[in-house]
């Protein structure tokens, strides 16, 4: 397969699962300077596929550092009101929105004075409101994927030069993504199926609560009477199906933030404020954090925590086999987006309305009352690994294994 060939397959499955683009839709396109030719590839192809109108943007982290350092303290809190109003414009007019991982300079923010870029985190944060809730409650077609870039794929396969290493990882995301399958797209719709049959025998279990068990992880996570398993992708309420991440091979919920009990032991490195976290661990009482530490990093998690009160509480817990072929791959690729499909994890702050019976109709204020995370902040932690033991405990009493030595259980394969 050409590079040619390749990221012409890419293209189309982002553009017709990833956002499920419609007949006549309009859509943004974002990535950094970097993927500027396949932004080009995706406009092509977006207006081949009927797309009424294609904005596609590059986001300078170079341009944003600057103003980091530079400008006056106090105006890190300034946001254009055109900002709102724009994200306003779009989730009203159902845009579809496909943002690229394209890192050029992994380590961009790491001379930032950590007050100054916590300064700028909160008004991120509270900018990107209108889009983050529409996003979390599905609203509108929306996914994240990446591209290899040469600093992303140094940074994973640092032995190699820079050329070489970027075509192994462009390898690695052939073989995950299936781009070297007759038909990606049929591959993932089929994904989709298995994906979402988990979820219904998880919904039809009733399960009250999760039990991990794992090298360092002694972990119960309650779920919500109303809790929802999601995977496989999600639908508009126009009924547009998409999915919000490829690849994906997760199936999550959202859990009584008020009652995590135990220990968690991560197991992959995650990027927290622009810092690498590694080997973290938390420990839950009565659902919050009240104890944390880190080989490396642990400044981050110190600064993450006083982003938002509710950002010691978890939003999101999430299940994936270690069959999962990121995890075979045994490939750390320090990012979220393809680390958290290579084990199962959890997510400290926002919870997801759409994991949640009748969430996306109900108040922030209702959902928090009800046990729902309502946070400004979302990170995932990876626990889980090939010894990882999960119980499930049925609201009916009835105690049912769920994954066994890192994988699924019958029962939900």
């Amino acid at each position: 397969m050409t590079p040619r060939e390749r990221e012409d397959r890419y293209a189309r499955l982002l553009l017709e699962v990833g956002v499920n683009l419609q007949q006549g839709q309009n859509i943004l396109l974002s990535a950094e300077p970097i993927g500027r030719e396949f932004l080009q590839r995706l406009c092509r192809r977006a207006y081949e596929m009927g797309a009424g109108y294609v904005h596609a943007e590059l986001q300078d982290a170079e341009v944003e550092k600057l103003r980091l350092q530079f400008a006056e303290e106090c105006s890190l809190d300034y946001t254009p009101p055109w900002v709102t109003q724009r994200q306003r414009g779009m989730v009203d007019e159902s845009w579809a929105q496909l943002s690229l991982y394209t890192p050029e300079d992994m380590d961009v923010y790491k001379e930032i004075q950590p007050a100054r870029m916590e300064r700028h985190q909160k008004a991120l944060q509270q900018s990107q409101k209108i889009n983050r809730d529409a996003c979390a409650a599905a609203q509108i077609p929306w996914c994240r994927a990446a591209l290899p870039t040469p600093a992303w794929a140094h940074r994973i396969f640092p032995d190699k030069e820079i050329e070489q290493a970027e075509e192994s990882l462009w390898e690695v995301f052939v073989r995950v993504l299936r781009l070297d399958l007759s038909d990606p797209v049929a591959f993932w719709k089929s994904q989709a199926e298995i994906l979402k049959q988990r979820c219904e025998t998880l919904n039809t279990w009733r399960v009250k609560t999760l039990h991990f068990r794992g090298e360092g992880t002694d972990l119960k996570v309650e779920c919500l009477p109303k809790s929802r398993w999601i995977g496989g992708g999600v639908e508009t309420p126009s009924g547009v199906k998409f999915m919000p991440n490829l690849p994906t091979e997760e199936v999550f919920t959202t859990p009584d933030y008020r009652k995590t009990e135990g220990r968690a032991q991560v197991v992959k490195p995650v990027e927290v404020l622009g810092i690498s976290v590694q080997k973290a661990w938390f420990e839950f009482e009565r659902g919050e954090v009240v104890r944390y530490g880190a080989e490396s990093g642990v400044e981050a998690l110190e600064r993450f925590f006083a982003l938002c009160p509710q950002a010691r509480y978890l939003g999101e817990v999430a299940l994936v086999g270690h069959d999962s072929p990121i995890a075979q791959s045994a490939v750390v690729f320090h990012s979220i987006l393809y680390d958290e499909n290579a084990a199962s994890h959890i997510a400290l702050g926002n919870s997801y309305p759409i994991a949640i019976e009748g969430g996306v109709d109900t108040s922030k204020s209702q959902l928090l009352d009800a046990g729902a995370n309502v946070s400004r902040v979302h990170i995932d932690f990876m626990i889980g690994a090939e010894d990882m033991e999960v119980d499930a405990y049925l609201e009916n009493g009835k105690k049912v294994p769920v994954l066994q030595k890192g994988e699924f259980a019958s029962s939900l394969q």
